[in-house]
């Protein structure tokens, strides 16, 4: 056996061994895509938005190439149109002439401006039937005006496009139309080259877009961003809240000793483990993805906290007791992250305080305001320094990344610490009134266990108390016992008398009222087998074995596990997963449990109830083989299982212990003596003891086995042939013992300790 603090870190070794058997090894697929995956692709698409709303323009300056002839770009089927007015110079007339020789396509001149209107009607959207409408203003020629040439293109709105690349030749639809009417208007022939060019390069223009979207994730963006976090917090309060329904979290605390601390920082080290690589690329995808200007460093070890810190609010937020915590836990946050993301976007000046405040309660806020430091230095070009505040006019507050960083430290340790101190007052073991060796060697006594005086009383709420005149129910009521070691004791008794409850009392599983309990051996040596079963449904036999073992600090070596599952008849299931056994295997499975790792002390409540008589007769056997080395304690109310497994009986009635022995002492003192059976007998003879008649026999009724003995002999004596004797049996015991009115009235319970 290992000392507690050694004992201490092999239970926290076990309960993380037992999350990654069922992530990582048993559901690796779904934990792949809810841990990696898709937090990483949801990212992504986020900090990709700024790609993806481009519309793939190329910077810089491009190659010149020739500007096409117009007679090769104008579209075939397409109108194109001059407008020449009344007052025209008839220069204008010849250039339209020398433009519309050699097109193929349409050409019409129109005289005004609303005849063009109805020879090109034009959409709501800007798409028209005419190439383009050319329209002359002015000529040296023309009467009116400054008598020189100017001239209008109008052009289809629907053709307009912002697109450019600068690698490819100009694609400007109307450059050659321009080129043919100044070549018209100068009568020239001249065809110049042309190039594209933009005042910045491409990569200042990916720069500036990428400081447009900073800006944007200040604006709101933060909380789309913040929902790549959320993974965690659903799978680490599903799994915490699974095994606290099943129970499985009080069984672990009761037979480990109490190892509420041990268990959650067993979900705090595993679940960090498994979304560790999630945290960093998150990191590597800001660094690359948003914020390159900062370090790189920087962006990762606040991804790596902000993980951590959810994860301990998460674990914590497992401890509260109400429905539905996940979702409600994912409510609060992004509630906190909008109202964060709101003030943050104010102008108006933001106290600091609160900022920390909110940062050190809520991950999710320190996440925007983390975020937002980081966007905002971007989007001004510069790198985060970790102990200046990112500029902002007006400077809303006076925050560093440094406190932040400070404030999610305080978190990581904080949360875990109010989820165990949660967890032992409200979830853990009751220790009142209980005592036990601190070691493994227990004392020189041969008492295994002693209840002296229990009692357990459930008192009425305080409303059913201020409406109507409730009274408390007293379930278990000054019970004393004791077991030596080595024994199988039975507490037997009708439904609602109280053996369960006398259990859940001596597991710790309820708060006794008063009374005491002593327990000669060490805490971990407590095995618990429950009413219902109590499983994780993906793991094997073999691994349920090694788990408790490790869990109550005993031998885990092949040799000693393959014992235990042959122990409990499992050899043939040892490797299938528990959730695909039979009834009556799953009992084994939990007889296994509470017998692994050596328990010297075991509470079996009603482990036999419902199973057919094969599998109770195999159950039967596994307790027997286990007398030898443990004290076993079962309750029941079949009879013949008393009878077969008992050396000490316990007969409990509403709370009380009616009587208590072997079955030879209970049957002798309150089985109703022996029976002398006379069959067929009209007249029977007359006898000094109480006579009964029953399908046609007559009974004799006598105190002992002597007066018994005497009136067989006697009656053999006078000739009657036949007689037969019986004697009391454990049905006559409980059916007289239970139908004994008590002095008190109290009321009864048999609440399961597992419920």
């Amino acid at each position: 056996m290992f000392s507690s603090t050694r004992l201490w870190f092999r239970q926290l070794h076990a309960l993380i061994r037992k999350i990654f058997l069922i992530t990582l090894v048993k559901h690796w697929l779904s934990t792949l895509l809810r841990a990696l995956l898709i937090p990483v692709l949801i990212l992504v698409l986020v900090l990709q938005i700024q790609n993806f709303t481009g519309d793939g323009s190329r910077y810089g300056v491009g190659e010149p190439s020739p500007i096409p002839s117009l007679a090769e770009t104008l579209p075939p089927g397409e109108k194109l149109v001059f407008v020449q007015g009344s007052n025209a110079g008839s220069d204008v007339a010849g250039v339209i002439d020398k433009i519309r020789s050699g097109l193929k396509g349409s050409v019409e001149v129109a005289d005004t401006e609303a005849d063009l209107r109805k020879r090109c009607p034009t959409s709501l959207s800007g798409v028209t039937n005419c190439y383009a409408a050319i329209i002359f203003n002015d000529s040296p020629l023309t009467k009116a005006g400054n008598k020189t040439w100017s001239y209008t293109i109008r052009v289809s709105s629907a053709r307009a496009s912002t697109k450019f690349d600068i690698t490819t030749p100009s694609k400007n639809h109307y450059a050659p139309l321009q080129l043919a009417v100044e070549n018209a208007i100068t009568n020239t022939t001249t065809t110049p080259n042309n190039y594209m060019f933009t005042r910045i390069t491409q990569d200042e223009a990916a720069e500036l877009k990428r400081r447009n979207f900073a800006a944007t994730i200040v604006g709101g963006f933060g909380i789309v961003c913040f929902l790549s976090m959320i993974s965690s917090v659903f799978h680490i309060i599903g799994m915490i809240s699974t095994e606290r329904e099943s129970g499985m979290a009080q069984l672990i605390d009761v037979m480990t000793g109490g190892a509420a601390s041990a268990r959650v920082l067993s979900y705090l080290i595993a679940f960090d483990i498994i979304y560790l690589p999630s945290w960093i690329i998150f990191g590597a995808l800001y660094a690359s993805l948003l914020v390159p200007t900062s370090n790189a460093g920087i962006i990762i070890l606040w991804q790596i906290l902000s993980g951590l810190s959810l994860t301990s609010m998460s674990v914590f937020a497992a401890t509260i007791n109400i429905r539905y915590t996940a979702i409600s836990m994912v409510i609060v946050l992004m509630l906190l992250a909008t109202l964060c993301e709101i003030l943050d976007s104010k102008p108006e000046n933001v106290p600091a305080l609160i900022v920390l405040i909110l940062s050190a309660i809520f991950p999710s806020s320190s996440y925007i305001f983390f975020l937002n430091q980081l966007c905002r230095n971007e989007a001004q070009g510069l790198a985060t320094n970790i102990s200046k505040p990112a500029p902002h006019e007006p400077r809303i507050y006076e925050v560093t990344v440094s406190m932040l960083w400070g404030l999610l430290l305080l978190t990581i340790v904080f949360y875990p610490l109010l989820a165990i101190l949660i967890e032992k007052c409200s979830h853990g073991v009751s220790n009142k009134g209980r005592k036990f060796t601190s070691t493994n060697g227990t004392t020189e006594s041969s008492t295994a266990l002693e209840i002296v005086d229990l009692t357990k009383t459930y008192n009425p709420s305080l409303w059913r108390r201020c409406c109507r005149r409730a009274r408390p129910t007293i379930a278990v009521n000054s019970l004393s016992f004791s077991m030596q070691r080595k024994q199988v004791l039975c507490l037997l008794g009708i439904n609602g008398s109280g053996k369960t409850t006398t259990l859940g009392l001596i597991a710790g599983t309820q708060k006794l009222t008063s009374g005491s309990i002593n327990v000669n051996a060490p805490r971990s040596n407590l095995g618990i087998c429950p009413q219902r079963n109590i499983h994780w449904p993906e793991l094997s036999v073999l691994e349920h074995g090694r788990l408790w073992a490790m869990m109550k600090g005993g031998a885990t070596d092949p040799q000693s596990l393959e014992t235990l599952v042959e122990s409990c008849d499992l050899s043939l299931k040892k490797h299938s997963p528990v959730g695909t056994l039979s009834g009556g295997q799953m009992r084994k499975v939990q007889m296994l449990c509470m017998l692994a790792g050596g328990s010297s002390i075991c509470l079996m409540d009603e482990v036999t109830t419902g199973m057919d008589p094969v599998s109770r007769r195999a159950m039967w056997n596994i307790i027997l083989a286990e007398r030898q080395k443990r004290s076993l304690i079962l309750t029941t109310h079949f009879l013949d299982e008393c009878e077969v497994l008992a050396d000490k009986v316990v007969i409990v009635s509403h709370g009380h212990v009616k009587c208590q022995g072997s079955t030879a002492a209970l049957k002798n003192l309150h089985g109703g003596g022996y029976r002398v059976h006379l069959p067929g007998v009209q007249n029977p003879p007359e006898t000094p003891y109480a006579t009964t008649v029953h399908q046609g026999q007559t009974v004799f009724n006598t105190p002992d086995s002597t007066s018994a003995a005497q009136l067989l002999t006697s009656l053999q004596a006078a000739g009657y042939s036949d007689t037969s004797l019986s004697g009391p049996t454990m049905e006559d015991v409980f059916l007289k013992v239970a139908d004994e009115g008590d002095d008190d009235e109290v009321g009864t319970s048999d609440r399961s300790p597992f419920s």
